[in-house]
């Protein structure tokens, strides 16, 4: 769901689907939050029971400016493919920040 007011996006994946400009592998709780020139993404495994996120973000043109350890983000063609690494976090939220190029 978007927040029309601020482009807030929130999806809670119960499995592998897609929302919006979001596609995810399995479980996930993500948020973007779109600011001026920069978009961060927070994701966090709830289950609790993954070993890494894989998340497709169909927004192109953004580059990484900051991740937190384990998140690692790589082009696609369509935006960006972040993968953040979950196992031992217990559910632990992840941030990537990403600016415009």
């Amino acid at each position: 769901m978007r927040r029309p007011s601020d482009g807030l996006l929130a999806a809670n994946f119960w499995s592998a689907g897609t929302a919006q400009e979001l596609t995810c592998d399995g479980p996930a709780s993500v948020l973007v939050r779109p600011e001026g020139r920069t978009v961060t993404v927070a994701l966090s495994d709830p289950t609790q029971l993954r070993s890494s996120v894989v998340l497709d973000l169909d927004r192109p043109g953004l580059r990484v400016a900051a991740a937190d350890p384990g998140v690692r983000a790589t082009a696609t063609g369509r935006g960006l493919r972040i993968t953040a690494d979950t196992a031992g976090l217990h559910g632990a939220t992840l941030n990537l920040t990403l600016k415009r190029s």
